[in-house]
């Protein structure tokens, strides 16, 4: 288990501007149990998917608390997208 650098595993790629967020990330190199914060662009986290991880499943549901996001059991060395939906920071 380890942190997941922002800018580095985790990247985004797309946000929209409006106060309910929607931003999509690109992952690399994330395993089970490693955790990621994105309250550089989230205030609270409603809802998180993953989605072409390889090869675990093509959509997985992570668990997230306030807004760190914990990669699901299974995942070894993985990459694919996120996509999040919550309240926005404002960044």
């Amino acid at each position: 288990m380890a942190a997941l650098v922002y800018g580095t595993n985790v990247v985004r790629q797309w946000v929209n501007s409006s106060v309910d967020r929607t931003a999509l990330y690109s992952m690399s190199d994330f395993n089970a149990g490693d955790t990621i914060s994105l309250s550089n662009d989230f205030l609270v986290l409603n809802q998180v998917t993953l989605l072409g991880i390889t090869p675990t499943a093509a959509v997985v549901t992570p668990t997230f608390a306030g807004t760190v996001v914990t990669m699901p059991v299974g995942a070894a060395t993985e990459a694919g997208y996120m996509v999040v939906f919550g309240e926005s920071s404002g960044s």
